[in-house]
């Protein structure tokens, strides 16, 4: 207790100061998480659980799989595409030799990521990461074969195994690096050895010293299933109100009381057709279905069901929910739901938002998995001698960065009113804030350098041919963008 003096008064300074309390003790009982040392400490005994919850989730409520999904088409979609760009300044190249160079090598990488099925390699390893917590891709090298790169969900780590220098499966040094892991059959895998990727583990990094993925809707798990809990017991109401549309009221509810015991009493005396004929005698009892009528006591009052389900409060219960959920799911409503308002500025608003959550996402996948995979690809294309990279092996880590240095261009949001984003582009590429051939790829998803040459030649023929030609030529490109445009 800390005391004040003011003047000829004296004031205690009671925990609210200093705890959050709006009255004092008011958080006496307050469940807080007992996080220890790291964030993996709290996860020590129920990581998968939560990981199956969140895949449970994922694969029966729909909102779920509509954020995981969201993030992964956006962040990932059809999968991302390398484009070379080796720091030749580094290499001691000149542009035209690190041009040459990089286009050979880029062009490379794709083949070998085709056919390694690699694209769709990324877009599982991504969206299970999300699902689940985390991802496993091992780096399979078997005798006289080629590489192969083959995913697993998390699972494959072994979450149960915690022990001096291992923590979920992970086994670590005393500053939590990571140096490989513990699968399910006992075995062990380091991450890399000698000088090779032998696997790698992607999630996002939230919190220091992380070891595992958190699920991107970890913590929507309780509000999900009470939302689901909600929709199951509205959808029984429903049915029930379809089912009985009319009843009879009687007058004199004791008779009715006394019908139904003589029934019950010939139910277990009689035989078989005794017990048929008794509940036919309940008044249209057997077989219930939609819209029947079930008459307790014939010749009584007869009342329509009032249609009450859903409630008055149903849709904005669902829409509180779907705010609640995309705020946990780190996921704009509008973006969730699919649903945009008409205003541009309110629809580009909510992409924006929602851009900077999965361009981050995309980042942090292309430095963790993406730059590991295609730096074993680059290794397996200089053995096999596809092409070649000097001092890429002896220069160190550095040279080699400088030689795998590039971009990884993905799916983007698209054009919400094409002319306009189309001018900024345009005034994007005069000022230098953007290359022609990323804003192709953003387009269109073509490859600039293979469309320039072939651009260049129908633009050879356009110029050869007479005014009059040319008049016709634009006409008719005139005419196919406004039928175009009329479709859109």
């Amino acid at each position: 207790m800390r005391r004040l003096i003011l003047g000829n008064r004296s004031v205690d300074l009671d925990g609210i100061t200093y705890n959050g309390s709006n009255i004092p003790g008011d958080l006496d009982s307050w469940a807080r998480l007992a996080i220890g040392d790291t964030p993996n400490d709290f996860l020590s005994d129920t990581y998968d659980l939560i990981s199956q919850s969140c895949l449970s989730l994922y694969h029966t409520f729909g909102p779920a799989k509509a954020a995981v999904n969201k993030h992964t088409d956006y962040a990932v979609g059809d999968g991302l595409y390398f484009r070379s760009r080796p720091d030749y300044e580094l290499l001691g190249w000149t542009k035209e030799n690190a041009r040459v160079w990089s286009k050979r090598f880029q062009k490379l990488i794709a083949y070998k990521m085709g056919a390694l099925n690699l694209y769709q390699k990324q877009n599982a390893a991504f969206r299970w990461a999300l699902a689940s917590g985390d991802t496993v891709t091992y780096f399979i090298r078997e005798q006289d074969r080629p590489l192969d790169i083959v995913e697993f969900p998390g699972s494959e780590i072994d979450a149960d195994l915690t022990e001096d220098g291992v923590t979920l499966g992970i086994k670590h040094d005393r500053y939590y690096r990571r140096r490989g892991f513990y699968n399910r059959n006992g075995g062990y895998i380091d991450f890399a050895a000698e000088g090779r990727q032998q696997a790698v583990q992607f999630y996002l990094k939230i919190s220091p010293r992380q070891l595992r993925g958190w699920p991107l809707i970890y913590s929507n798990i309780s509000g999900s299933k009470n939302n689901q809990r909600f929709d199951e017991a509205t959808l029984r109401a429903a049915i029930n109100e379809a089912i009985f549309s009319i009843i009879t009221e009687t007058e004199n509810p004791g008779d009715t009381r006394k019908q139904i015991e003589d029934q019950a009493r010939k139910l277990r005396r009689g035989p078989i057709g005794k017990a048929i004929e008794a509940i036919s005698n309940l008044g249209s009892a057997k077989g219930i279905g939609p819209g029947q009528v079930l008459n307790i006591n014939s010749g009584g009052k007869v009342t329509p069901l009032d249609k009450k389900t859903p409630s008055g409060t149903y849709d904005a219960f669902k829409n509180w929910s779907m705010k609640l959920f995309g705020q946990g799911s780190n996921t704009p409503p509008e973006v969730l739901l699919s649903e945009y308002s008409t205003a541009y500025t309110a629809h580009k608003g909510a992409l924006n938002d929602f851009i900077k959550t999965y361009l981050w996402e995309r980042e942090e996948f292309n430095r963790i998995w993406n730059k590991t995979v295609v730096k074993e690809l680059a290794i397996e294309l200089i053995l096999e001698g596809m092409i070649e990279a000097p001092a890429f092996f002896s220069g160190g880590p550095i040279i080699q960065e400088a030689y795998l240095k590039g971009l990884y261009l993905g799916p983007v949001p698209g054009a919400i009113n094409p002319l306009q984003e189309i001018n900024a582009k345009e005034k994007s590429v005069a000022n230098m804030f953007s290359l022609r051939g990323d804003e192709m790829f953003n387009l269109s998803g073509d490859d600039y350098d293979d469309v320039l040459e072939e651009w260049q030649n129908q633009e050879r023929l356009f110029r050869s041919m007479g005014e009059k030609e040319q008049e016709a030529a634009v006409a008719e490109q005139d005419e196919q963008n406004t039928e175009r445009e009329a479709r859109q």
